[in-house]
């Protein structure tokens, strides 16, 4: 029986699905980085024999351009300790600040559940000749009745 991650391995070797060893070389990379930097970082990429940093504030970029001898350093230091990444070997990297806002997710809770003021009042007539009806609408009437008495103030 094979594990899951022998799958995936085996995975990762197929042509089409090359993206994926991109994507996990990418994130070993920012893992190395220092925090502030991988934190800001939106996502990577190489463009011929350059590796772009997109960045969330300018306030980074400029970090990163004062520490981007450090950044080739441990680029380096990758491709010689994990061989698979020898195609984000490149001999320049540069960082830019992206225009695009980021997308804030915001957690709703589905747990809450909402609760509005009862607005009727449970006055109305009451002119079903069918008893079933009447009796039907007689307990709506009293349902209103109760959803108002336990409203909060």
């Amino acid at each position: 029986m094979k594990k899951v991650s022998q799958i995936i391995s085996h995975l990762k070797t197929k042509p089409y699905l090359k993206n994926l060893r991109y994507v996990d070389c990418y994130n070993q990379l920012l893992s190395l980085l220092p925090k502030n930097i991988s934190q800001n970082t939106k996502f990577l990429y190489q463009k011929n024999d350059t590796l772009f940093f997109v960045l969330n504030h300018p306030g980074i970029k400029m970090e990163f351009n004062y520490k981007s001898n450090l950044i080739k350093s441990i680029l380096k230091k990758l491709i010689e300790l994990n061989p698979e990444c020898y195609f984000i070997k490149s001999s320049n990297i540069k960082a830019f600040v992206t225009n695009k806002p980021s997308i804030k997710e915001e957690n709703y809770s589905k747990t809450k559940k909402r609760v509005y003021q009862e607005r009727a009042r449970g006055k109305f007539t009451n002119s079903a000749k069918n008893m079933d009806l009447n009796s039907i609408f007689e307990k709506i009437r009293v349902s209103i009745k109760q959803n108002r008495q336990n409203e909060p103030a």
